[in-house]
């Protein structure tokens, strides 16, 4: 579907293999897909409102399908903490979830003192936090 010149290679690469892992993943049953995060998810959204096209239909996906996508550039796992009640509100008003895609925690290893351990701590802690306010999903895919 992106078909600019102008598309960053690293978000080209990314969004190339979710519609590939979509497309292996979506049945026949109407799916809703929520995709949270930073730079990608944020990404996506500003490339499908340049392509005055739905990020569903950015991701290759029918009509019957919903797709939300939440992204805040720059998101770290300790801002998201420090105001989880706000970044989960949009989840949480959600019936349910077949597919979350969460891209966080390449922000996170910017920081001297993080390592890919304190990484998927948090990533473990996030998802915790998730199923604590009664958010589950079907499926749930990182990009980290």
């Amino acid at each position: 579907m992106l078909q600019d010149t102008d598309t960053p290679p690293l978000f080209a690469l990314l969004f190339a293999e979710l519609v590939a892992f979509l497309s292996e993943v979506v049945a026949e049953e109407k799916l809703v897909v929520y995709i949270f995060g930073h730079s990608f998810p944020s990404g996506l959204a500003r490339e499908a409102r340049a392509h005055h096209l739905s990020c569903r239909d950015m991701l290759e996906l029918t009509n019957k399908h919903d797709v939300f996508v939440e992204g805040h550039p720059g998101l770290t796992y300790s801002r998201m903490f420090a105001s989880a009640n706000h970044y989960f509100m949009k989840m949480k008003a959600l019936e349910k979830i077949d597919l979350l895609c969460i891209d966080m925690g390449t922000n996170d290893l910017c920081n001297l003192d993080s390592t890919p351990k304190v990484v998927v701590d948090n990533t473990l802690r996030f998802l915790e936090m998730l199923g604590a306010r009664g958010i589950t999903a079907k499926h749930i895919v990182l990009c980290l």
